[in-house]
């Protein structure tokens, strides 16, 4: 963050990696990121250490966010083809329009819609709507319900299977 308390994130240099101090682990950063610059990476220090409480917007190819919290929603424009999400927790809701994304090891509680081609969604928890487009590869996905509100998502909270096309029948 700068002097005024903005997040400021390269938007000139492709490939940019963005990290966060140490200091900053456990405090909301308030604020709102866009990323417009191919191949940028976010890294935050895990999931419970770099907490974003704002929203994420993609329109950039072959970007990458993994380790934090976001607690507003992720969104991966048209033109953010081969990117990924990792190791996150998104406390709104994820929309994708590109295509080949992937996202591994996350719980969203809010919806999820993936309309572009190729996805790949690995050990993916659900606690919205679940709208994910039939050519996609997913596996280990599954709804949940955070019934204590917890943001924490309990054995006995967790629900069907989720599979790609909308389906909760078990099949992936």
């Amino acid at each position: 963050q700068n002097s005024d308390g903005d997040t400021e994130v390269p938007q000139t240099e492709n490939g940019s990696v963005v990290t966060f101090d140490e200091e900053t682990n456990g405090e909301p950063i308030d604020d709102d990121i866009e990323v417009e610059s191919e191949r940028t990476t976010i890294y935050g220090n895990g999931v419970d250490k770099t907490i974003l409480d704002g929203s994420i917007e993609i329109e950039s190819n072959e970007s990458r966010v993994r380790s934090l919290t976001i607690r507003g929603d992720v969104s991966y424009g048209d033109n953010a083809n081969n990117s990924s999400l990792a190791f996150c927790k998104i406390h709104g809701s994820l929309e994708v329009e590109s295509n080949e994304f992937t996202a591994n090891n996350c719980v969203i509680f809010g919806d999820v819609s993936v309309s572009g081609n190729g996805a790949r969604l690995v050990n993916i928890g659900v606690g919205g709507e679940w709208e994910v487009n039939p050519n996609a590869n997913c596996k280990g996905c599954y709804s949940f319900a955070d019934e204590n509100e917890d943001t924490v998502v309990q054995d006995d909270e967790i629900g069907e299977d989720l599979t790609c096309g909308g389906g909760k029948d078990g099949k992936n």
